[in-house]
């Protein structure tokens, strides 16, 4: 791969050249010229740094996107053989980032038990509304039982604790003990689990899943 391409195949300039001669023919920076620059750079182009030439923020945006999205689609294989230039350009985490937000799975196409435990997530993230949510887990729990998804005694007995919990908390439970008890149930629910349901678990990312602190919404 040639590294002095950027992801788009555009001949990479130093900045600050560019923009200096961008200015010496009274120009801005436009999509041609942000092609020209360094990932990692893009945002300069925006900011008081490119003087007379700054652009909008919104043409940064898109550039930014465009870059993305082509990495976003690479199979796995393409993008390690990219890993070189994503980390010159120092895109790797905005990269990974989109491919988590594409490939994230929709609430209504998880399985129960990966429902439940992304609920129990939800719970422990913020303890807002915490006694329907605990409900809702139950419920869920419940149909994960009732449909044989996980082992009806191992099921049974993760229930019988949220039920406990709903009882007793907040009135004779701290917060932090509270949490602690539910992380518990979440680990267990997690470890019984198949490996590819745990990977979506661990990616924390879900279209169509509503709360108050928006929990799992796929970044933009």
């Amino acid at each position: 791969m040639n590294l002095e391409i950027d992801s788009l195949g555009a001949p990479l300039r130093v900045f600050e050249e560019l923009r200096d001669e961008l200015i010496a023919a009274d120009k801005k920076f436009d999509p041609e010229s942000l092609s020209h620059i360094s990932y990692d750079k893009l945002a300069f182009c925006a900011t008081g740094l490119a003087g007379h030439a700054m652009c909008s923020l919104a043409l940064i945006r898109e550039e930014k996107k465009l870059r993305r999205e082509r990495f976003a689609s690479m199979s796995e294989k393409d993008l390690w053989d990219s890993r070189v230039l994503l980390q010159i350009e120092q895109m790797g985490p905005d990269v990974a980032r989109e491919r988590l937000r594409i490939r994230a799975p929709r609430w209504e196409d998880l399985r129960p038990r990966q429902q439940a435990w992304f609920k129990l997530n939800c719970i422990m993230n913020h303890l807002d509304g915490v006694t329907e949510r605990i409900r809702e887990a139950i419920a869920l729990l419940k149909l994960v039982h009732d449909t044989h998804d996980l082992p009806e005694d191992f099921t049974t007995h993760q229930r019988r604790k949220l039920e406990v919990l709903l009882q007793v908390y907040p009135l004779s439970l701290p917060d932090a003990t509270f949490r602690a008890r539910i992380a518990e149930v979440a680990l267990e629910i997690k470890k019984i689990i198949p490996d590819e349901e745990q990977k979506q678990c661990e990616a924390e990312v879900l279209y169509n899943y509503s709360c108050t602190s928006d929990c799992y919404r796929p970044l933009v």
